[in-house]
């Protein structure tokens, strides 16, 4: 039953943590606790999806700013990722695009997936119709743009997985992905651009290799979880600032426990996050 829980259902961002750290792996979705403290890049992404959902719906730019105020609240620890930055992007964002290249097929679709014994989860953010081509749609907010960011998008292994789960599941046959990208700041990009659309091709042995390596990994993961082994991987502890987990892995272990009663809390039932830097 642990097993079919949190093993054979997996998730892009399930695969991610697991290949970023083993123990993160194991508190996040084992243990299934979380900090008391909220991730406000990824709230921030996830209001940005539901702000374009609302536009590219509406095509009316208040719409999508009440859809971003209505899932996301001002931290006062972060000065960037506001109510009022949003609201600057969205009201450009619309200047940019008033006159869309691309027609929506779907919005938000979930699926599931059997590759081999696993089944692959995720949601795609959309379908689209481009030139006469069937594309995946993805948004993205960073606070980082240039060449590196556009090379992290292949290979990729939430890119990837979404083409082939459109491909496999919905008709037409899905090869394409187009990369929604928004810069997010309060003042202009060094590049002076804040919005990038970065198209991309998804070809049969790279959807070939992405099944191999995910049940690959989904072995490791069983092996892990029937020894209650999870090792740490000390490199990640302070990528992308601080790890959730950094505080209760440095502990301890005799007294982790009463670190999870005081600093942390169950983790609350979400479907797969939009990251805000991914």
């Amino acid at each position: 039953r642990q097993f079919a829980n949190h093993v054979l259902k997996l998730s892009y961002t399930k695969l991610r943590t697991w290949q970023t750290c083993q123990r993160k792996f194991y508190w996040q979705y084992i243990r299934r606790i979380e900090p008391l403290a909220r991730n406000v890049a990824i709230d921030f992404g996830n209001a940005w999806h539901k702000a374009m959902s609302a536009w590219h719906l509406t095509r009316d730019l208040q719409s999508a700013i009440s859809a971003f105020e209505q899932a996301f609240q001002d931290d006062p620890g972060d000065s960037k990722r506001t109510q009022v930055t949003a609201k600057k992007m969205l009201t450009l964002y619309s200047e940019r695009y008033a006159n869309e290249v691309f027609k929506i097929v779907a919005d938000e679709k979930r699926f599931e997936l059997a590759i081999g014994a696993i089944t692959w989860t995720g949601q795609i953010d959309k379908l689209i119709e481009w030139d006469g081509k069937p594309f995946v749609l993805d948004h993205k907010t960073t606070t980082s743009l240039g060449s590196h960011l556009l090379k992290g998008f292949k290979p990729n292994l939430q890119i990837t997985g979404y083409v082939m789960a459109a491909n496999r599941l919905f008709n037409p046959a899905y090869h394409n992905v187009l990369i929604d990208i928004a810069w997010v700041g309060k003042t202009e990009p060094v590049s002076g651009e804040r919005f990038i659309r970065y198209p991309e091709a998804i070809e049969a042995w790279e959807e070939l290799e992405f099944q191999q390596f995910v049940q690959a990994e989904a072995l490791n993961i069983v092996k892990a979880t029937k020894f209650e082994d999870y090792l740490p991987n000390w490199n990640a502890c302070t990528q992308y600032g601080e790890c959730p987990f950094r505080t209760l892995c440095m502990s301890p272990p005799a007294i982790r426990e009463k670190l999870i009663e005081t600093h942390y809390k169950p983790i609350t039932p979400r479907e797969d996050n939009h990251s805000g830097d991914t």
